[in-house]
């Protein structure tokens, strides 16, 4: 359940701040690649890596890991084409991470 939270939540603060996961890691220090696998519900954080992450994304530890009930649900996409926008740079962002991961495990298998 805590990964549900921290998944939506990650993406929805993305998109907030108009960044990708590429900026994130900038920002974080963390690789792309786990970054990719945290906002993919594949890997749970750390309390230093979630932290990072946390303060990447400005905004609390809490925030990524409680979901309260007064907090209405993130929408995928706030409703308006610059959210939308937003949203689709994201997809593609994703993309190019599991491109980068597939790419990554085509050369392991190789060698």
């Amino acid at each position: 359940m805590v990964a549900n939270i921290l998944v939506k939540r990650m993406g929805y603060r993305l998109g907030e701040l108009g960044i990708d996961q590429t900026q994130l890691a900038r920002r974080t220090g963390l690789a792309r690649q786990y970054l990719c696998r945290v906002l993919h519900g594949k890997t749970i954080p750390r309390d230093k890596n979630l932290y990072l992450i946390a303060k990447g994304l400005e905004c609390t530890v809490e925030y990524l890991q409680v979901e309260t009930i007064n907090e209405p649900p993130a929408p995928p996409y706030g409703g308006t084409i610059g959210d939308l926008i937003k949203s689709q740079e994201l997809l593609w962002a994703e993309l190019r991470c599991l491109r980068a991961e597939l790419k990554e495990l085509k050369e392991r298998r190789r060698n």
